[in-house]
Order: structure tokens, then C-alpha cells, then sequence
């Protein structure tokens, strides 16, 4: 396999902050939390030339740091929520519409989807519901890749598509998703 080169980058953040710098390149993305286990956020150059912010969350949650920029200007929008949130729907609807596999996983584990969807559903503006979705779903968001892909429309105001993979042995570097 060939791996992708990965440099971390420091970038003054929109509350004033600067983000961290790691000044040599990672031969994958998972080095990148693996490197310092106090890094939460970080910004990579890709080898597509663009920036992505890293948010460690319910996944490694990868966007464009156009996304971070436009959404952070707005105090009262916590975009993470935002995101986690759309990452939780998309798994309970498109994802287990659409795949077999994780069908048959959650009927193994002997999960309701309609209960799940119904208990979250009723609580999606609760401030815990991601927090209880990992808790009480654990093998749920286990069953994944650690990496969820986020891609934005084109104003970089609005998740256009959210990308997860199955986990496996060896991990996809998400930049080949």
C-alpha cells in the first residue's frame, strides 16, 4: 500500500486560538491522534491540496476547514453538535436503508431500529443524546470505521453527504473514500 503523506499544520483559529503544529509529515491519519493524545482538533493539508479539520467526537469527524470557518462566526450554532447529530441520522436512516450487512448486524445484536429511531427521534435536541448514543449504542458506532467523512455543499454552510465505512483490518485512508 502506498501511503499517503500527512503534515499537520497550526492555523489561528475564529475564536482567536492557534491549533497545533506538528512539524513533520505522518505516514497515515491515525498517527495523527496517535502522535500526542492531547491533540483534539488539528488541521491537515491533504494530498488533494485542500484543508480539513479533524474533530475528535463521535467518530474522527474530517471536513473542510472552509465549514469550521463559516459555521464558527455564529455563537449560538455549535457545529459539532450539528454534525454528530446528522452523523447519528444518516447512520439510523440512509445507512440502514441502504445496507444489508448493517441490517443483519443489528438484528444479531437484537436492536429495534424503530425504537432506536423513535428514542432518538424524541430526544434529538437533548444536550446527552450523542453522549447516550454511545453509551447505550456502543457497538453500534463500533461497528464502523473510527473516521466519518463529511462532505459540505458548495457555500460550505451545509452537510451535503455524510461518508462512513465499515471497519476493517486495514483502514482506507479516508482521502481514497
Amino acid at each position: 500500500m502506498n501511503a499517503k503523506k500527512y503534515k499537520v499544520i497550526s492555523e489561528r483559529m475564529p475564536d482567536g486560538s492557534i491549533n497545533y503544529n506538528v512539524s513533520f509529515n505522518l505516514k497515515s491519519e491515525d498517527d495523527i491522534f496517535w502522535f500526542d493524545r492531547e491533540i483534539e482538533n488539528v488541521i491537515i493539508k491533504e494530498s488533494d491540496g485542500r484543508n480539513y479539520y479533524i474533530h475528535m467526537g463521535l467518530f474522527f469527524i474530517k471536513v473542510p476547514y472552509e465549514y469550521v470557518l463559516k459555521n464558527n462566526d455564529e455563537p449560538d450554532k455549535d457545529i459539532w453538535k450539528k454534525t454528530e447529530l446528522a452523523i447519528i441520522k444518516y447512520i439510523l436512516n440512509e445507512y440502514y436503508d441502504n445496507n444489508h450487512s448493517f441490517r443483519l448486524f443489528l438484528r444479531q445484536k437484537n436492536y429495534d431500529i424503530k425504537k432506536i429511531r423513535k428514542i432518538f427521534k424524541s430526544n434529538a435536541f437533548d444536550d446527552d443524546i450523542i453522549e447516550s448514543f454511545c453509551h447505550y449504542y456502543y457497538d453500534i458506532t463500533d461497528y464502523f470505521d473510527t473516521w466519518a467523512l463529511v462532505e459540505i455543499d458548495d457555500t460550505y454552510s451545509e452537510i451535503n453527504n455524510i461518508i462512513l465505512r465499515k471497519k476493517s483490518d486495514n483502514h482506507v485512508e479516508t482521502v481514497n473514500w
